[in-house]
């Protein structure tokens, strides 16, 4: 590894996140891989978080903090590619945390498969500081895969869609211009991801668990029910169908499924939240979608389980979710 100790750059936007921001920051100053860059871009927080950064930045070197007006989390983003030196990026969320070989195991994979870019298909899901969901095949061996391949994965969820628990070269998102849309604010990690798959030759997949994500920061746009981050994410499936429709059957079939399945998501959600008489309208509209578009269903390779809970979901979105949140599983909806 000495032979290959190139600088890695990971970028955190940053906007109120004073409460979970220390055990972020924590974990990776901690990294057995050290030769890191640290871009804190704090998106014109109000809270402390302003001052947790500087403070970091004051004993490790290795940190930047760069200070600007409020522009969202893509903006904030694209801020810190901009100025990353690194060879290899990664992005983490603010209120997440990493395993301390996070960086090591991730450039590892990227060598040994020489691949322009490494992930793990899941995170480590948290809730009260407690991991529930874990890593779904920890034992299973390292495999390759093409860039087409890795985004149907995604379109079909055996990927998690945010931007993190990956590593990617910089120079394949800099020679194809890839960069956070800063129209989205839902789905566009799923979009950046999507777009650096489809400019891949390999990707290297690992399946040790090394990204634990929160989902009981009720602050963040993923953790309750917000109709822009809904109609967000239905506008980024609509640019990935504009982009990539048509390369091949098997990437149409994955696109068409992934927009079918966000209206289902969202669906879901609302029913969870509990405020369907507030979207009445849009309720009505997204469960008539789903069930239109039913078809899209049969044919795609998810497992038995998941394909029960989205058929129920067309029959009655109110009873699968009482369902959900009477069960043990309810959990990871909530």
């Amino acid at each position: 590894m000495k032979k290959n100790n190139e600088l890695i750059t990971l970028i955190i936007a940053i906007y109120n996140g004073e409460k979970y921001l220390n055990e972020c920051i924590h974990s990776l100053i901690n990294q057995t891989y050290e030769n890191i860059e640290i871009i804190l871009v704090d998106d014109g927080s109000t809270d402390s978080s302003s001052k947790i950064c500087n403070d970091y930045a004051k004993k490790d070197s290795r940190i930047k903090v760069i200070h600007k007006k409020n522009g969202g989390v893509s903006s904030a983003r694209n801020v810190g590619l901009k100025i990353a030196r690194g060879n290899y990026i990664s992005i983490i969320d603010q209120d997440d945390f990493v395993e301390l070989d996070y960086v090591f195991y991730l450039y590892n994979l990227i060598k040994k498969y020489d691949a322009e870019i490494s992930l793990v298909p899941h995170c480590i899901a948290y809730k009260n500081d407690k991991d529930f969901i874990r890593e779904k095949n920890p034992n299973k061996l390292d495999e390759v895969w093409s860039g087409e391949y890795a985004s149907c994965q995604m379109l079909y969820t055996n990927v998690d869609i945010g931007p993190w628990n990956k590593m990617i070269k910089k120079k394949l998102l800099e020679d194809n211009q890839i960069t956070f849309n800063e129209e989205l604010f839902g789905g566009e990690g799923y979009c950046f991801s999507i777009d650096s798959f489809m400019h891949a030759n390999k990707i290297a997949v690992g399946y040790k668990g090394i990204y634990h994500y929160r989902i009981d920061n009720y602050e963040s746009e993923m953790s309750k029910f917000r109709l822009r981050t809904a109609e967000s994410s239905f506008k980024a499936i609509e640019i990935l169908l504009k982009k990539y429709q048509y390369e091949s059957k098997t990437l149409d079939k994955a696109l068409n499924f992934a927009s079918w399945n966000v209206y289902c998501y969202f669906l879901k959600a609302l029913a969870m939240s509990g405020e369907i008489e507030k979207y009445k309208d849009n309720y009505q509209e997204w469960k008539s979608k789903i069930r239109k578009n039913f078809p899209v269903l049969l044919c795609a390779p998810t497992n038995i389980k998941e394909k029960i809970k989205m058929i129920l979901l067309c029959i009655s979105p109110k009873l699968t979710c009482k369902i959900l949140k009477i069960s043990k599983k309810g959990r990871e909806y909530n």
